[in-house]
């Protein structure tokens, strides 16, 4: 059984972390676990490039998670950590960011598990586009605690890992769907793609993972579908999404558009993954004329955003947070749920 509200329709919900935590589908953590989900963290002009990612936004978005009760057990953060990996040429701004996120999530002296995918801007040069391939290998050396089981030429690129047990025992796929691939005499980069080994490593895993995870989740920079028009290649958009389809993943996690999302898109009565769009911890926001879709049936908020996501048993509740500024700081607001039973 899948179904999906807003826990107070019609009514502004402006809360703490805290207090939203207490809301929240509370479980006690020997039984259960839990995760947040967000991304698309660059600063914007004019703080940029004195500023290479939004620590102001990013880092209440952080405080607010380290006061979760219970506390997540590790985070997925959805590529665009800054604005431009190297600013300037030879200098990794990456690092910097890492060291922001080691230092502001935090519980009780110990840093929450942090999982990334790269974006088009972490690869970027002092220049911005095109993504520069060197700026990959940096990225790699950055992030080399992430997993090492990739397809050939991903190695902390795309990976997996497996997180609870029994009822609760799932299975995380991350894609890199901004990697480089050959046109015949250069070395581009996929603007929202992926090539045939990972199609083939996704499907694998997954079809070994299906009989062992009772939940599945996969997480990339870039959405299968567009809420403004943004370029998807078909490996994604067709090939991707019906192997998440054919092989029983519940949620697919995605940023690059600066605003949240969430459908079972394009059509919920053929399709049952989520697609979840948590594209901003302090990105520049897109407005409604920036829209291609119908925003109320893609559920479309045009804030800073995360999704708290609990797994107990054999149910999921996904809840998403937009960051609301105001005369006295921020405040979050619940917008959307998500519940599922299987």
């Amino acid at each position: 059984m899948r179904t999906d509200r807003h826990r107070f329709p019609g009514a502004k919900f402006f809360v703490s972390l805290v207090l939203a935590a207490a809301l929240l589908w509370g479980v006690p953590q020997a039984e259960a676990y839990r995760f947040v989900v967000y991304g698309d963290s660059p600063a914007t002009n004019p703080q940029w490039p004195q500023k290479t990612f939004n620590n102001e936004v990013l880092g209440y978005i952080n405080a607010q998670i380290t006061q979760l009760q219970p506390k997540p057990d590790f985070v997925l953060f959805l590529g665009d950590l800054v604005t431009r990996g190297a600013y300037p040429q030879g200098k990794s701004t990456l690092n910097g960011w890492k060291t922001f996120m080691q230092n502001t999530l935090r519980v009780d002296g110990v840093p929450i598990k942090i999982y990334v995918v790269p974006g088009n801007r972490d690869l970027y040069g002092p220049q911005g586009w095109p993504a520069e391939p060197a700026l990959q290998k940096v990225y790699q050396e950055v992030f080399s605690d992430m997993p090492s089981n990739g397809p050939p030429g991903y190695d902390k690129l795309a990976y997996w890992f497996e997180y609870g047990e029994g009822l609760e025992k799932s299975f995380f796929i991350a894609l890199n769907a901004f990697g480089f691939k050959s046109n015949g005499t250069t070395v581009v980069n996929w603007d929202n793609g992926l090539d045939q080994a990972q199609l083939d490593w996704l499907r694998n895993q997954a079809q070994a993972h299906q009989s062992t995870a009772h939940h599945k989740f996969a997480f990339s920079h870039g959405p299968a579908f567009s809420t403004g028009g943004y370029h998807v290649d078909p490996s994604v958009s067709q090939s991707m999404w019906l192997i998440l389809e054919t092989t029983g993943f519940d949620f697919f996690f995605a940023g690059h558009e600066h605003l949240y999302s969430r459908g079972n898109n394009p059509n919920p009565s053929h399709y049952r993954v989520f697609q979840v769009i948590n594209g901003s911890a302090g990105a520049s926001l897109m407005t409604p004329g920036d829209i291609k879709v119908d925003p109320n049936l893609w559920h479309i908020h045009f804030n800073d955003n995360l999704s708290v996501v609990d797994v107990n048993g054999s149910n999921i509740h996904q809840e998403a947070f937009a960051v609301i500024p105001g005369e006295g700081g921020y405040s979050l607001q619940s917008i959307d749920n998500v519940f599922i039973s299987k």
